[in-house]
């Protein structure tokens, strides 16, 4: 879900991701299908090529990036920021993200728990909450 700055709920997407490896690189193909979903709603389409950099920290490239993504890990959770050309109407805009991953094994897996802040020149514009499971 995306809530705006008030903590509106102003959107809803479902994300499509394969990951593999590509010798030292982990490459994550994303896709976002916004509500409405099916051939009305919006889609959008990312790929990170992500390297570890030390034993905590990690280096991850994609097209829309302005410079690189970085990555913290602290046990179960990373950390990472960046900034991002974002979609908005028939233009992009720059936005700076910070990206908090959290992983837990449950009974039938694991689920991994992301919240995102979306900001302009230092305003919370925007907050994403996503959760995956396998």
């Amino acid at each position: 879900t995306i809530h705006n700055a008030v903590g509106a709920l102003s959107n809803e997407f479902r994300i499509q991701m394969n990951g593999f490896w590509q010798s030292d690189t982990f490459i994550l193909d994303e896709v976002f299908h916004f509500k409405p979903y099916g051939s009305k709603g919006k889609k959008q389409n990312r790929q990170w090529r992500i390297k570890k950099e030390s034993d905590f920290t990690y280096i991850a490239e994609s097209k829309d990036l302005i410079t690189s993504a970085k990555g913290v890990r602290k046990k179960n959770t990373v950390n990472w920021k960046y900034n991002l050309m974002v979609p908005y109407g028939s233009k992009e805009i720059a936005f700076q993200f910070d990206d908090w991953i959290y992983a837990s094994k449950s009974p039938t897996g694991y689920i991994v728990i992301n919240k995102v802040k979306m900001k302009k020149f230092g305003l919370k514009l925007a907050e994403l909450f996503i959760t995956y499971s396998k």
